[in-house]
């Protein structure tokens, strides 16, 4: 043989063994299945959540149509599928089958969820209802014209409205309403930029309770209202290095100013004398929430300091002094210091040794103030601030 043939004959034999391997490797270029099949069966490994996955085809075997999945929980689903793009269209879940009445077909089976999918991908739904164990309606969602989602949480009775959330065109949480269990609205929450939040809260009766706007840069700032919904009760601001408090009687006057440093654990307390018309003094510290108000004289300034509770967090439990004022912002005509929580020299009533009455005993106490719900809106066993039906 001449080394051509030779090179030729040799070229021939890698070729076919190069087109074997191929044909061997290529997949099929239809489904396997068996003739005239058009259901395939899979048994998922130990580790999947699934049982046994029954997945129905059309006639050209490879548009699927319907998907039965039973999972290991005992719970089910049918996937249904938009006919063009084998994508998912709808999706129905059902609880795991009462052993003592066994169901014949899926109208018998207690609803778990239902939902709805978008053409275009297949995974962002369009409609959704998800129900409890004893078929009420735990909660639904719908897409809105506008490409928002709102979703609505339901109380037990599957009736009544608990909150309505929004979701923006990009399933980011973007506010919501909650609802009292008598259906009376309880909060409104906005979420803005970042970790930007305003929040309303409302007493019962339908009037505006307080208002709250807070972020992790400039800290929380808020108003707090009487049931009127009008009459102002307290006004404050809170930061990592400052909180403020300003409170005010029922004619508007201010009666008494907080300003705590935590980063030192001191606290002074301004009581001001229920009349008068003395301009507040505005604080540093904040935004000035009490320029436009009033206050009656300052009759006495209470200094404290920083002592841990029991329970880990922080109280102001050790009154270190008291600055009494016979009116006005001049200088203090006594200030009353303290040894073990107590006054030296006088008693608990404001009395020195003699009986004579040197301080309004008033004074020696901590003031009540009324309460200020967190700007936090802390709610135990609220759903997660996720766009997820499931």
């Amino acid at each position: 043989m001449t080394r051509i043939t030779i090179c030729g004959i040799a070229a021939i034999f890698f070729c076919s063994i190069a087109g074997l391997i191929f044909y061997l490797q290529a997949p099929p270029a239809q489904p396997d299945f068996a003739p005239g099949t058009t259901v395939r069966i899979f048994l998922p490994d130990h580790s999947s959540a699934e049982k046994i996955r029954y997945e129905r085809y059309a006639a050209d075997r490879v548009s699927r149509t319907v998907t039965d999945i039973e999972y290991v929980d005992g719970s089910s689903e049918q996937i249904t599928y938009w006919g063009d793009n084998n994508l998912r269209r709808a999706s129905v879940k059902y609880f795991k089958e009462d052993d003592s009445q066994q169901a014949a077909s899926n109208q018998n089976k207690r609803l778990k969820s239902k939902a709805t999918f978008d053409h275009r991908t297949g995974q962002l739904y369009t409609s959704h209802q998800v129900y409890r164990l004893d078929g009420t309606l735990e909660r639904t969602g719908e897409l809105l014209s506008d490409g928002r989602y709102q979703t609505n949480y339901y109380w037990s009775d599957g009736k009544t409205l608990s909150r309505q959330r929004i979701f923006n065109q990009s399933r980011v949480y973007a506010s919501e309403k909650i609802f009292r269990e008598d259906g009376s609205l309880l909060a409104d929450v906005v979420q803005g930029q970042s970790d930007q939040r305003e929040i309303v809260l409302y007493w019962p009766n339908g009037a505006r309770q307080a208002n709250y706007s807070s972020n992790l840069v400039n800290g929380a700032r808020g108003t707090f209202f009487a049931e009127d919904g009008v009459t102002v009760v307290c006004e404050f601001y809170r930061s990592y290095w400052a909180i403020e408090e300003v409170y005010y009687n029922s004619a508007g006057q201010i009666w008494q100013k907080r300003l705590a440093y935590p980063g030192n654990g001191s606290m002074t307390i301004s009581l001001f004398a229920p009349d008068g018309t003395t301009p507040a003094s505005s604080s540093t510290a904040t935004a000035n929430t009490s320029d436009s108000k009033t206050a009656g004289p300052l009759v006495a300034i209470q200094f404290w300091k920083l002592r841990p509770t029991y329970d880990g967090k922080p109280a102001y439990k050790a009154l270190s002094s008291v600055a009494l004022y016979s009116g006005g912002q001049g200088r203090p005509y006594r200030i009353i210091t303290f040894s073990n929580g107590q006054p030296d020299g006088i008693n608990a009533a404001g009395q020195d040794a003699s009986g004579v009455q040197v301080a309004n005993p008033a004074y020696l106490v901590e003031p009540v103030s009324s309460p200020i719900p967190e700007p936090g809106l802390t709610e135990r066993g609220a759903p997660k601030l996720l766009y997820d039906y499931e």
